[in-house]
């Protein structure tokens, strides 16, 4: 079960001994909902290898680094604006009132539409660089660099049932009924570790392979979704694996 507080990475690694991490911080701010008290955790079935940990290290300090400038910019949106535009109206009344040279008007807000977009983007590094932005930034890092790995059970099973969608044809996948009940099997014994996992699976699937996992679902799968699945497009082995899940936890 999931503790109050606890954040869970799950490691699951393909037939082919690609590592995939599934994990609900790929959104725009995800990392700013983790608090101080909060704990990130890992589960793997088998174990993920050095490099693999260190690509995802590499993955989350990049979604903090955007997601502290993002934080950051929606703080101080409103001064860094004014002060632009107060910039902007500085430069255009300074070329127009006190340089006697005559300059044709456009060139006048040319300049001054430069240096309006200068102070605003010169303002945003030093809004990005404030004491607040690298406390922030620093607590997040220290949450990724806590992470510890597990093995679990549960996520050895699931891999090995994803490794038999795997074997099979995208056509096949479709009428997986001997696997869908190795699936019930699976989350009658462990209910909520599945509630959980399929929760973050499904943030992960977008766009065609959420698609998918509606035509697994119905057993009616398009010739579309068979053919971008042939080309590797769209990973419908893992949309099944969403499906059947969703359907034995129905």
């Amino acid at each position: 079960m999931q503790q109050p507080g606890v954040a869970t990475i799950y490691h699951v690694q393909r037939k082919g001994g690609r590592s995939l991490f599934l994990h609900r911080f790929t959104r725009s701010q995800s990392t700013l909902q983790i608090r101080e008290s909060d704990t990130i955790r890992g589960l793997y079935g088998a174990e993920p290898r050095v490099e693999s940990l260190t690509v995802l290290r590499n993955e989350l300090y990049r979604r903090v680094e955007t997601d502290v400038r993002d934080w950051v910019y929606e703080q101080r949106f409103v001064p860094r604006f004014l002060l632009s535009a107060a910039a902007f109206v500085v430069v255009y009344l300074f070329l127009s009132l006190v340089i006697r040279d005559p300059i044709p008007l456009v060139d006048e807000l040319l300049i001054a539409l430069v240096a309006g977009g200068g102070a605003f983007f010169l303002l945003g590094r030093r809004y990005e660089q404030s004491k607040g932005a690298a406390e922030r930034r620093a607590e997040l890092r220290s949450k990724i660099d806590s992470i510890t790995f597990e093995e679990s059970s549960f996520v050895h099973t699931l891999e090995t049932v994803l490794h038999r969608f795997e074997e099979r044809s995208p056509e096949a996948l479709f009428e997986a009924d001997d696997l869908a009940e190795e699936l019930s099997a699976i989350t009658e014994d462990h209910r909520e570790e599945a509630v959980l996992f399929l929760e973050v699976l499904q943030q992960m699937l977008t766009g065609r392979s959420r698609k998918a996992v509606a035509e697994v679902r119905r057993r009616a799968p398009s010739a579309r979704t068979v053919r971008t699945a042939e080309r590797g497009d769209i990973d419908l082995p893992l949309a099944a694996l969403a499906a059947y899940l969703e359907r034995s936890l129905v």
